[in-house]
């Protein structure tokens, strides 16, 4: 069996559609833990109907994201644990999909899935569908592609591994799933189950954590400190900052369009390539039709 942790904040609704999604899998959870992060107190008596063991977690004020994780794995019960912001959803047969995929080797400390991708304003239509992408050599692609893996609602763990690196690091605002990755990578096999079984939610009102692309220039230098700088490789440094610098201009194109160019920009200067060039020329409006994320 396994565990899923979510974190949650003042977003009851969401929160609700969640654990109602959880509740419907075809391979039901041991226990759900519900992290609130300093919001108002979540009740149990809300999510009663749902045949789930649910434990609730309120924390007194504010720790953020990775605190609240770090902390719901520290509370669940199995070894295998599932991540879920708490407003994204799972496809009935997610975990299990999942779940039959660690089965395949004890090596495999990391399994992840695709999105469907729907908007806060209309939850039941599927904007688009991404696959997970393939790798056979994970500890590259990260470095020279970036986050291959996404967003953390795709992941499942092995406790073991995750607390080996010891789970996500507390200082980062934003890349801090990409971090885990990385830190992963180094101790353990990753694969995934060639389904899209997560309902990512993109808000209309451009709030999401994603679109604040100053965090990402300062979470991308912490990063290639932690990670890249001692491996002393140029090729390696440059995809690096040219796949952050791509993510800078695609959080930035919610701001400005001069920003978005001029980070594509950076990006296409250090390593040439389609996107950056898409991203220098096309305007939030086209832009939204292609990466829904910006």
């Amino acid at each position: 069996m396994y565990s899923v942790v979510i974190t949650t904040k003042d977003r009851l609704d969401y929160l609700f559609r969640c654990v109602k999604s959880i509740s419907e899998s075809t391979y039901l959870p041991y226990d759900v833990i519900i992290v609130n992060d300093g919001g108002e107190e979540v009740d149990f008596g809300k999510f009663a109907s749902f045949d789930l063991n649910i434990k609730i977690i309120n924390n007194i004020k504010s720790r953020g994201a990775n605190y609240c994780r770090n902390l719901g794995v520290a509370n669940s019960e199995k070894e295998i644990v599932f991540f879920l912001d708490d407003d994204d959803a799972v496809e009935p047969d997610s975990f299990e999909s999942r779940m039959n995929v660690f089965e395949l080797s004890p090596e495999i400390g990391l399994v992840y899935t695709g999105i469907k991708i729907v908007k806060s304003h209309d939850l039941d239509s599927i904007k688009r569908i991404v696959k997970p992408v393939d790798s056979i050599n994970y500890t590259h692609d990260l470095f020279l592609k970036g986050n291959v893996i996404g967003s953390t609602s795709r992941v499942g763990v092995k406790k073991a591994y995750f607390n080996m690196v010891k789970g996500f690091d507390e200082s980062l605002t934003c890349l801090q799933d990409y971090d885990l990755w990385m830190s992963m990578a180094s101790v353990c096999k990753f694969a995934h189950d060639n389904q899209s079984g997560v309902l990512y939610t993109i808000h209309d009102n451009g709030n999401q954590i994603s679109s604040k692309y100053k965090n990402y220039l300062l979470s991308g230098k912490y990063l290639f400190d932690k990670h890249v700088k001692s491996k002393n490789n140029k090729v390696l440094s440059d995809a690096f900052f040219s796949n952050v610098y791509t993510r800078v201009s695609l959080s930035a194109a919610s701001t400005s369009f001069y920003l978005q160019a001029y980070y594509a920009f950076k990006s296409f200067f250090i390593k040439p390539n389609l996107k950056s060039f898409i991203l220098m020329l096309c305007p939030k409006f086209i832009l939204k039709k292609v990466y829904p994320f910006a």
